[in-house]
């Protein structure tokens, strides 16, 4: 009998196998890196909406009352904090002396930091 009507010998079934098996592992770990990519991307999303809505509530703030706050969660994301750090600067700029203040606002999150900073003058 020639080697053309006998079939697949029990090594290459074996081989396509190991192959095929290979394949899907890779396949199986991207999909897992890709499910977890996504779900860190919503958290950034999301601590970013909190950060901007932190920092808008900021702006109708008046300029002397702006101060530090400390940790404060984040209503409807468990895990998520919001940080307040406000930095008076001075500076002069042809002899002109201009008062300004630094706001900081940080997210913390469960995987990370999200920030925004602005300046605010009197």
């Amino acid at each position: 009998m020639d080697r053309k009507k006998r079939g697949f010998l029990l090594i290459e079934a074996a081989v396509a196998g190991a192959v095929l098996a290979a394949v899907l592992a890779s396949l199986v770990f991207g999909l897992t890196q890709a499910k977890q990519q996504q779900q860190g991307a919503v958290n950034r999303m999301a601590a970013m909406y909190a950060a901007q809505d932190k920092m808008e509530a900021l702006h109708n703030v008046a300029y002397a009352s702006l101060t530090n706050e400390s940790s404060t969660a984040v209503p409807g994301s468990p895990g998520y904090f919001t940080v307040v750090t406000v930095t008076a600067q001075n500076f002069t700029d042809l002899s002109i002396a201009y008062s300004v203040k630094q706001v900081e606002v940080a997210v913390n999150y469960p995987g990370g930091q999200v920030k925004l900073t602005t300046l605010r003058s009197p």
